[in-house]
């Protein structure tokens, strides 16, 4: 029984809808149950109507869950960066075409630190897990792809939070901020599929160092990543 009632308190409102429609359509069909429902003719009629409105107003919220109106199209956006790190020069759009293709890491990098880009770790929304997929120095910028998949029944939708990420240097606890990210800040993931975005990050020399990730959107942080060689 408190998983009978656990199931109805946690599931989506579209559900509830349409099994309160279906309780109420009972009751006008089946009408007097001996000694629990005794509804008059009018009262019947009325349940009727209470139930085909709560099935109508239950599958229209499921459907427009199904289809979320949020454009697909990829943000483009500069970020500030911090105000120790002084003057930065006019930044050019980033776009789709001009991201360069991954490379595998190299057989040389150790194997603990090629682990660390494939590890997943919880976020905050249930049923939610991220993972760094790439990690490279690319014109001038380091650049961190973060991937979140929904491993739920449901959708869910995810914050980023480009503008709380840091990168922190695991030696010196010197942290940076991202100056550019592309994709959607925040955005709807069907079940059992994922969403990414790149992050671009100023550092001088990021060569031969250890850092780790730390985001709002994680439960804790993500540990020795390290760039991968460049082929």
């Amino acid at each position: 029984m408190d998983s009978i009632v656990k199931s109805v308190f946690t599931a989506p409102l579209a559900t509830l809808f349409i099994i309160a429609g279906m309780v109420f359509l009972f009751i006008a069909v089946v009408g007097n149950i001996s000694g629990k429902i005794e509804p008059g003719e009018k009262a019947r009629m009325a349940s009727g109507v209470v139930g085909f409105i709560f099935i109508c107003l239950g599958l229209t919220m499921h459907l427009l869950q199904k289809t979320p109106g949020i454009s697909e199209s990829p943000v483009i956006s500069t970020l500030q960066p911090k105000s120790d790190q002084g003057e930065i020069p006019s930044q050019k759009s980033l776009t789709g075409s001009h991201i360069p293709k991954q490379e595998p890491m190299p057989s040389s990098q150790p194997a603990q630190k090629q682990e660390s880009l494939s590890s997943s770790i919880q976020t905050i929304y249930d049923g939610v897990v991220a993972s760094v997929i790439r990690f490279e120095k690319s014109g001038g910028l380091v650049v961190l792809q973060l991937m979140a998949r929904n491993t739920s029944r449901q959708v869910r939708t995810v914050c980023f939070y480009p503008q709380k990420t840091n990168l922190v240097h695991e030696a010196t606890g010197e942290s940076w901020r991202p100056k550019e990210f592309v994709g959607q800040e925040c955005t709807p993931i069907e079940a059992n599929t994922s969403s990414r975005v790149w992050m671009k990050f100023d550092i001088s020399t990021p060569e031969k160092s250890t850092y780790s990730l730390s985001s709002p959107l994680l439960r804790g942080t993500l540990d020795n990543l390290v760039l991968a060689e460049s082929s």
